[in-house]
């Protein structure tokens, strides 16, 4: 009678600890991941603040975000992974290449994309410059390790506590 208990207990507890751990293995990585992309928009969103920032200091409404505001801001703020698009093309901070996602985003989106190895955080700096032309753009890449970051510890620590759940109930 013992056997049959312990071996129904096995059953229902091997059916039970996977629909717990399962959807919360998913929530965790989806965490990981809304957690890397928040930091990327945070840090897009203060190079545009800075940006705007240097041009109002320096007066050149009229002229909009220029190569040499672009090249400061992107010194000072040190992040290897920024880009600043500028609407003549030229391009400051980590390399880019100008495709459809800048172009969309030069006609005043910001928004997040996949791409091979990562993700892209595009915001427009809106109202920077002469109405005709395509908004400056502020690119930040993330790339899949930190949007992994964490995930297979956490998966890891909830296999062990699958594995430990179910063998108390035995």
């Amino acid at each position: 009678m013992r056997r049959r208990l312990a071996l129904v207990s096995l059953a229902v507890s091997s059916l039970v600890v996977p629909a717990f751990i399962i959807p919360l293995a998913t929530l965790v990585s989806n965490q990981a991941e809304t957690r890397a992309l928040s930091l990327a928009e945070s840090r897009v969103d203060a190079v545009a603040q800075a940006t705007v920032a240097v041009a109002n200091v320096l007066d050149l409404e009229e002229e909009g975000i220029t190569e040499e505001i672009a090249k400061r801001v992107i010194r000072v703020r040190g992040d290897p992974d920024v880009s600043i698009v500028l609407p003549d093309g030229t391009v400051e901070g980590a390399p880019v290449e100008i495709g459809p996602s800048i172009e969309l985003a030069r006609r005043g989106t910001a928004f997040t994309v996949s791409v091979e190895g990562g993700a892209e955080v595009l915001v427009p700096i809106v109202g920077a410059g002469p109405p005709e032309q395509p908004a400056p753009v502020v690119r930040v890449f993330v790339a899949d390790a930190e949007l992994r970051e964490g995930v297979i510890t956490a998966w890891l620590m909830l296999g062990a506590l699958g594995i430990f759940l179910i063998l108390v109930t035995v």
